[in-house]
Formats: structure tokens, C-alpha cells, sequence
């Protein structure tokens, strides 16, 4: 009985899926083109990620698929076939649906046992399993990452990791792949490491083959100190950046395992140096580490190094909440702080951005799960917008009247914190604005000081975090200035000047403003006025191109989006005012941005629900 099922992409059946399978080995070695081996394992791994207990059964027992994969790995073998077999292998071991299970062909079980992928690799083919070792250091980049790519799901099955620890050979295995000069190879290491933390025991009484394995590693290659020499490399960023690639996987794993195992190596102790080390990728891989942290753990200090020590009469078994509002308080007042005092540092400033950046979702969960974070949300508000206000040049003319009243006002840090008294401190924020514009991040080439792009950097950071905070925390958002710090941040010609940052803030006005309503009335329609005659007079600007002009009308079809706002703009003054100024815009002199003022006009026409708002 054939046993048909589609692939996803194509729609092939099974009987070519077999022919294709068979034929592997015969791949010929003339094929110039790599990317068709890619294709055969792409087709291939679709049928088994399906998981299919028949299929993977067929595959196993009446195709005899390991043999066929043990065909691809002779000495005369090309070794891209050899690489497509190995990966293959180890989808199948990832994916094997009843590793103890027989599935007849009409898809019931049987009472015969049948071995699981790794229990017949390991009776049966032991050359595929010699390969696998002997190769993890083979010539090959794509050769070296195939092995580890199998090991990675075959040192998930205990039998996997008691033979490995029998051989001998994992340190020096893992040694040499944590040295490696191919990315693929060490991330596929990475993993690897990653698969034994996680199927350790939790049961401290209970020693498995992956406990044994990864102390093996910890004491023969000392795990801890390699991966922190890695980190600490001064001298070559590539080493840094692939340390933190493996705590960030350890750390994306999101589970208990991998938190104790932070915890135990004291790898994260030093995360401040991380953050403010001078590459910027180092620095934006260790926040993503320190946010995915903030979200997944209960007790992020104890991993950063940083738990508070009781005091007398403190349980020593914290609550979550306890643990979180105590991190919460730290990474402000101290991290934030220390950062922000830094005043002749923009690098600091877009680190302490980062951060708290890093704690809004955190801040979120905390308040569904404990009903804390009150305090947090308004002080977290008022330091990005004073970040903002304090990157901002004074900018006049134009449109500027409409919110020239905010620029007077330096925005008032909520918070009853060390970090909130001294950033409301008389003429702090001055200090800051004039020490960071004069000097440029130590490094800093001349044209990267000269515009202004770290600078600009921080407020895209700060942007990004706004838009976040308005998304969950809307209330919070209503009562800020947000909106109006926006606005000048748009009238700012040298911000500005990057279209990211002008991007950014027309993205996020619209987001912002959504917060002004409640049950479908805008709180402040003089507001709304004032923000519409801010874009207005962008878009009327002689300068302003066709990219830009696109940015803005798409901002405009983000308020229409909106009911409330949407009949606002339809009806009142400010409607009319914005068709006059498209009809300026079919006369500009560039024909793209005409066009771009006629396709805005024409998505206006195809909605029904506007052309109810203007009676038409």
C-alpha cells in the first residue's frame, strides 16, 4: 500500500520523494551549482518535519534511509552529498515521533519494539557515528557544521550523550569548535552545549549521561573559563561576539535549566563591560541577552550578580514581585543612573536607553502577573522623554508656534528615586545636551561625528521604546508629553536629516496620539490640530522629496485608519487644510512626487468609511 503525502511546497508524492532519497548517493560531482543540494535537503526535510509516524517508519525500515545516508559518506564521496546526508540525519533525530513505537505501513501500532534513530545508528552504524566525530574537525566548513548539526539532536537522547562521553573525544571536540573560524559551525557548537544544559536532570539525586557530560566538559576543557575568556577577548571581537552567542541561546531557551546554569558560571557578572564595550555588536547582543533575561526569569539579579543580600529579619526566599521590583529599582538607579552621569558619553546615553528599553515588556508581565509596576511605567515615560528633549536642538520658524510652548519646559523625571532626583537637578539636562553634542563617542569616526549618527542612533532606540510604552501602557503614555516631544523631534532639521529618525517618529505619532482616546472621543482635539499643522507644514516644505513625502502621507492614512481620528480629519478645518495642501503637491515639479499625492488621493477614494465622513 503506498503511502502518499504532498509536500507543502510542490505538491510531489511519495513515490518521488523515494526516488529522490535513493538517489542521493548518485548526485553526480559535476553539479556546479550548490544551491542545488540545498534544494534536495529542503525538499527532503519538508516530508520529515511533518512528523508522520508512518513516514519517518517508511523511511527507516522500507527505504532503509540510513544505509542510504551511510553511502554518502565514503572517502570518494562528494562531500556536499555527505553534508546533505548528515543534516538529514539529524532532522530525523529531531523529529522522530515515537522513538519507541512500531508503526505498521496501515498506521497502527504493533507489539515489536522498534529501536529509535539513535538506538539503530548505535547498533547498527557505527561508520556514521565515526564520521560524525571524526569530522566535527574535517577540512570543510559546511562538512564540520553538518556533524554538529547531527550531534545537536542526536546528545538529546540519553544513549546519545553516554556514548559520546564514552568516546573520549566531546572536549576536544567542543574545544575546537568554540575556536572555530566559521559562524555556522560554532553557533551549531553553541547548540549543541545548549541540548545538553537542557536535558540535564532536575532532580539533583537523579545523575544522567547529560549531567555526566556537561561536568566532563566543565572540568576537562573548564567550560566556565573558555566561554569567558571568549568574552573578554580585547583583542579580537569576533571571539567576544561569539561568547555572548552562546549565552544568548542558553538564555533564549527560557527555561530553569539554562537560568541555573547562568547562575552557577557567573558569566553574566560582568554585563555592564558587555554593554559598554566599543563594538556595537557586542553592545546589542548583550541587551538582547539582559531583555530576554527580564522576561524569562524571576530572579534576574541573582544572574547578573546583583542580589540583594537580605537583611535581618528578610526571608530568604524572595517572591517574584519582590525580586522583580527589587530589579526593576536597581537597574534604574544604579545602571540607568550611572550611565546618565556620564554626560560626555553618547555611548553610555544609548546604552541606558537599551535598558530601559529592555524593561517595558518585562515591566508588563510583572504587572499582569503581580499588580506592580505603577511607579516603573512614569518614570520610565519621563527619563525617554527627557532623553529626547535633552538630544533635541532649538529649532524656530515654520510650524514651531504650534508647540514652541513645550520647548520651554524641561520634562520632570517621575520617580522618587536616586536617578530621578538627579536627572531633575537645575541645569543637568543643559549639561548633558552641550557635553554630548561637543563630544563625539571615543572611536567615533569624523563623518559620524560630524553628523550627529550616534546621536541619532538614541533616539531611534528612544522612538522605538516610546512607541512600545504607548502599545502597552497607554494610560501611562495619555498623561506624558510624548506627543509634543515627537512634534519637536520632527521640526529638528539635523535629527531629521536621517530618514530613519523621521521615519521613526511619523510611525510612532499615530501610535501616540491613539492614546488620547477614550471611548471613541479625542481627549484633546487642539492637540490633534496642532500635530496636523506640524505635518502639514513638513509636507509643504519647498525641500521636502518624494521619500519623505511618502512617509508623511502614509502617517496621514494611519490617522484615517482610526475612527475617531479619522471623522475628525474628514470633517473639520484641518481636512480642508490638508487638501489644500495636496493640491499644492500635484504641481510639484518631481513627477514622483506627484504620484505619490495621487496614489494617497486614490487610497482615500477606494475606502468606503471616508467617503461616508465627507458625505459622499
Amino acid at each position: 500500500m503506498v503511502h502518499s503525502i504532498p509536500d507543502p511546497a510542490s505538491g510531489q508524492t511519495l513515490e518521488e520523494l523515494h526516488r529522490v532519497v535513493v538517489a542521493l548517493p548518485r548526485m553526480p560531482k559535476n553539479i556546479v551549482d550548490d544551491t542545488r543540494h540545498e534544494k534536495v535537503l529542503s525538499y527532503i526535510s519538508a516530508f520529515i518535519a511533518q512528523e508522520d509516524p508512518v513516514l519517518i517508519h517508511t523511511m527507516l525500515v522500507d527505504w532503509a534511509i540510513l544505509d542510504i545516508f551511510q553511502a554518502c559518506l565514503t572517502s570518494d564521496q562528494d562531500y556536499r552529498v555527505s553534508c546533505v546526508a548528515l543534516r538529514l540525519l539529524g532532522y530525523l533525530l529531531k523529529h522522530d515521533p515515537t522513538p519507541a513505537t512500531t508503526i505498521s505501513s496501515s498506521g497502527s501500532s504493533n507489539d515489536n519494539n522498534i529501536p529509535n534513530v539513535w538506538q539503530q545508528l548505535e547498533t547498527h552504524y557505527p561508520i556514521i557515528l565515526k564520521f560524525m566525530i571524526d569530522n566535527t574537525m574535517g577540512e570543510e566548513a559546511l562538512t564540520r557544521y553538518s556533524c554538529w548539526f547531527a550531534w545537536e539532536h542526536a546528545v538529546k537522547y540519553d544513549g546519545g550523550a553516554r556514548w559520546l562521553l564514552e568516546t573520549g573525544k566531546s572536549a576536544g571536540m567542543v574545544t575546537a569548535a568554540l575556536k572555530d573560524t566559521s559562524t555556522y559551525v560554532l553557533s551549531a557548537a553553541c547548540r549543541f552545549l545548549v541540548a545538553i544544559i537542557e536535558n540535564r536532570s532536575i532532580d539533583i539525586e537523579r545523575i544522567t549521561a547529560h549531567d555526566t557530560l556537561l561536568d566532563t566538559l566543565l572540568e576537562s576543557i573548564s567550560l566556565y573559563k573558555l566561554i569567558h575568556t571568549m568574552m573578554t577577548d580585547q583583542d579580537l571581537e569576533s571571539n567576544r561576539v561569539a561568547g555572548l552567542e552562546f549565552l544568548w541561546m542558553v538564555t533564549d531557551a527560557r527555561s530553569d535549566h539554562g537560568s541555573a546554569f547562568l547562575r552557577q558560571s557567573q558569566l553574566l557578572f560582568s554585563y555592564m563591560d558587555l554593554l559598554m564595550d566599543d563594538s556595537r555588536l557586542v553592545r546589542s547582543r548583550a541587551l538582547d541577552i539582559l531583555s530576554i533575561l527580564l522576561e524569562s526569569t524571576a530572579n534576574p539579579l541573582s544572574i547578573l550578580g546583583k542580589d540583594i543580600a537580605p537583611t535581618q529579619g528578610m526571608e530568604l526566599d524572595k517572591s517574584d514581585d519582590q525580586a522583580m521590583v527589587e530589579c526593576f529599582n536597581y537597574l534604574l538607579d544604579h545602571d540607568v543612573y550611572s550611565l546618565i552621569i556620564l554626560t560626555d558619553s553618547l555611548k553610555a546615553l544609548h546604552v541606558a536607553t537599551g535598558i530601559l528599553d529592555a524593561m517595558i515588556k518585562p515591566l508588563r508581565q510583572s504587572e499582569e502577573m503581580h499588580g506592580i509596576g505603577t511607579d516603573f511605567k512614569d518614570t520610565i515615560v519621563s527619563v525617554i522623554l527627557w532623553i529626547l528633549q535633552a538630544l533635541q536642538e532649538n529649532t524656530k520658524g515654520g510650524p514651531m508656534a504650534a508647540v514652541s510652548h513645550i520647548q520651554a519646559n524641561t520634562i520632570i523625571v517621575q520617580g522618587k528615586g536616586k536617578l530621578a532626583h538627579q536627572l531633575n537637578q537645575p541645569g543637568f539636562q543643559s549639561l548633558v545636551k552641550s557635553q554630548s553634542q561637543a563630544k563625539p563617542m571615543k572611536g567615533a569616526s569624523a563623518a559620524a561625528a560630524r553628523g550627529g549618527t550616534l546621536s541619532k542612533t538614541i533616539v531611534l532606540s528612544a522612538l522605538k521604546a516610546l512607541q512600545s510604552l504607548a502599545l502597552l501602557f497607554p494610560e501611562t503614555v495619555e498623561k506624558s508629553a510624548a506627543i509634543h516631544m515627537i512634534l519637536l523631534i520632527l521640526l529638528d532639521q539635523k535629527l531629521c536629516s536621517d530618514q530613519r529618525v523621521f521615519k521613526a517618529c511619523l510611525t510612532a505619532l499615530p501610535i501616540v496620539l491613539k492614546t488620547k482616546i477614550q471611548d471613541g472621543q479625542l481627549l484633546d482635539e487642539q492637540l490633534f490640530a496642532n500635530a496636523m499643522m506640524v505635518i502639514l507644514g513638513l509636507l509643504q516644505r519647498q525641500s521636502v522629496g518624494s521619500t519623505s513625502v511618502k512617509l508623511i502621507l502614509t502617517a496621514i492614512l494611519e490617522f484615517f485608519a482610526d475612527n475617531t481620528i479619522g471623522s475628525i480629519l474628514s470633517n473639520e478645518k484641518v481636512g480642508l487644510d490638508l487638501a489644500n495642501a495636496l493640491g499644492l503637491k500635484l504641481y510639484d515639479m518631481e513627477w514622483d512626487v506627484r504620484d505619490n499625492v495621487i496614489e494617497f488621493i486614490g487610497t482615500l477614494f477606494r475606502n468606503k468609511q471616508i467617503m461616508v465622513w465627507i458625505g459622499h
